[in-house]
């Protein structure tokens, strides 16, 4: 099977099911709760949502959020379509009222069509820098999310290439976000906007809709 056959399949489990660019996280709020427990909805190529849950992890003097975040499409079996990312996240440098945030993130990936089934292996990298207070904060976020390597189970596909074989197969497509976050913290609840576009990895095979956008209710503990 060439890359061409698995190309357009392959993406469609890559964009169906939205960014889900990962646990968010206000460090100025100045809380002390390791726990955060987010329920998030958005749209893109299709609408989605999702639940995620964070812990806060205190090494020496460096601050930490691991958190894994689960998704879906609206109408999807649960069995079918999904996304499940875990990610690392902590501030690279602050000055003043200005931080930059890095995180990477490992991502799994299943779809389902009457054409194949996909179980994909990926990795996110997301930086966030902006302007962030206890109660508030705008930032511009970058994105990009790659995937590695993806199992193959052929369906209808095998009418058109019998000799199509399942199988993990090597891939190297990707895409760009580029965005904002808007954030706003009241006590132990943190409330957070992304909005952007995104494009393929070489700027040319771009998205008929590019635009995206997700709202995340959070809750600390």
């Amino acid at each position: 099977m060439t890359t061409k056959n698995i190309a357009l399949p392959l993406l469609l489990l890559i964009l169906a099911i939205g960014p889900a660019p990962g646990q968010d996280v206000n460090w100025a709020s100045g809380a002390r709760d390791k726990n955060l427990l987010s329920a998030s909805f958005g749209a893109d190529y299709s609408s989605y949502y999702g639940i995620s849950y964070g812990r806060l992890l205190q090494i020496g003097k460096k601050s930490l959020v691991a958190g894994t975040v689960f998704t879906l499409p609206f109408g999807s079996d649960l069995t079918d379509d999904w996304r499940l990312l875990t990610s690392v996240q902590t501030e690279l440098l602050r000055h003043g009222g200005f931080a930059l945030t890095l995180k990477p993130a490992l991502v799994l990936r299943r779809y389902e069509s009457p054409m194949a089934a996909l179980f994909n292996v990926g990795a996110d990298v997301s930086a966030l820098y902006g302007y962030q207070k206890p109660g508030w904060g705008a930032a511009a976020l970058l994105s990009y999310d790659r995937s590695i390597s993806a199992r193959i189970t052929h369906r209808l596909q095998k009418d058109d290439y019998p000799a199509v074989r399942d199988g993990w197969y090597h891939t190297r497509s990707g895409n760009f976000r580029f965005g904002a976050r808007l954030n706003y913290t009241r006590r132990s609840w943190g409330m957070f906007l992304i909005i952007g576009k995104h494009y393929g990895q070489n700027f040319r095979d771009n998205p008929t809709f590019p635009f995206f956008a997700e709202l995340t209710l959070q809750k600390r503990f």
